[in-house]
């Protein structure tokens, strides 16, 4: 192992030398749990901790700078986040430095084009390159309404038909995995990850559980992000399977994904059309002709309210001076334990 196999490249070097730190060397974030982190080098490093209490956490895939613990997070070029499950406002990384991400979806009863734009638009407003990985192309499915259906939800992305279950269609997948980039597989549930990632790495790495028969419904076999070294000499972390995925700061991704009705809005009478009532509309008059589906268009201003919804809501938090009090409190006390604790 060397940190040109994990990713390492010119760039980060001279970003290295530019910072300059003595004594550090520079690792990638290959797993994290409870503010623990297993950094990857030339060796495994081990599980480390960070050094105080970073601006920002590292996530798996991120670059950082180490002694005994983690000193600095280098710059992320790319990165794959949510808002945060449950009722939290804030963001969540899911992936960091990512080259490609693999939405994975499967035929039949999972396969949601609804959700598929939802997967596009955080991996186009992560920075990474979306590729569509339609799993389980065995099983009987109608192919020419199933490419209907991508053309329209997947449009301009790449799409992939395999079978992990025989490796039907695994060498097209491998060939957009060359050797120094970083792949991400995302995707709800019961899509086939897992059975992915082995056929990947050639071996039974993850567990495979059966899906329910009565409504195809999968179960979690990854419980967390993890950074996994394929043969051919590319970088694979493989993610949870995500029954939500909320949007954060996924505004360009949202434009990205749906630069047909953007395309068309450009001839609407209004500037600031928002396509919902507006005379001259020339997005509602192609929902009329059938240029555009109507639940394309109710995608696009379901996930344009979301994102608003949230970041108003983070706004709002962070403004709220109780709260902002309550959190300075409670960064205070912890530092006073760290310190009595370093005392000790």
């Amino acid at each position: 192992m060397d940190l040109e196999t994990l990713g390492w490249d010119a760039a980060r070097q001279a970003e290295l030398d530019r910072l300059g730190p003595a004594g550090l060397r520079p690792a990638r974030v290959a797993a994290a749990s409870r503010g623990r982190y297993r950094l990857l080098a030339e060796e495994d490093l081990g599980w480390v901790t960070c050094r105080g209490r970073m601006v920002e956490v590292p996530g798996v895939g991120d670059w950082v700078l180490c002694s005994e613990v983690i000193e600095h997070l280098l710059e992320r070029r790319s990165v794959f986040e949510r808002k945060a499950a449950g009722k939290s406002s804030a963001p969540q990384v899911i992936a960091a430095n990512l080259d490609r991400v693999f939405a994975v979806t499967t035929v039949g009863r999972d396969f949601n084009p609804r959700r598929l734009e939802r997967y596009l638009a955080v991996i186009w407003s992560s920075g990474a390159e979306p590729v569509v990985v339609v799993n389980k192309a065995d099983q009987p499915h109608d192919p020419a309404a199933l490419l209907e259906e991508l053309e329209i939800a997947a449009m301009g992305v790449t799409c992939v038909f395999v079978s992990a279950l025989d490796g039907t269609g695994m060498e097209q997948i491998i060939e957009l995995c060359p050797p120094g980039k970083t792949v991400a597989l995302v995707g709800s549930s019961g899509v086939g990850k897992s059975t992915l990632v082995n056929r990947l790495l050639g071996q039974d790495r993850q567990n495979i559980a059966p899906i329910r028969e009565s409504d195809e419904k999968g179960r979690h076999t990854t419980s967390a992000q993890e950074l996994l070294l394929m043969p051919g000499g590319a970088v694979l972390i493989d993610t949870p399977g995500m029954r939500e995925l909320g949007l954060w700061n996924a505004g360009d991704g949202v434009e990205a994904t749906f630069a047909d009705i953007l395309k068309i809005a450009a001839a609407c009478r209004y500037r600031d059309c928002t396509h919902q009532s507006e005379p001259g509309c020339a997005v509602l008059k192609a929902v009329e002709t059938g240029e555009i589906k109507p639940e394309r268009l109710e995608s696009f201003h379901r996930l344009q309210r979301e994102i608003e919804y949230n970041q108003r809501r983070s706004s709002s938090q962070y403004k709220n001076p109780k709260r902002r009090w309550k959190q300075i409190s409670k960064l205070v006390r912890q530092k006073q334990k760290i310190d009595q604790n370093s005392r000790d």
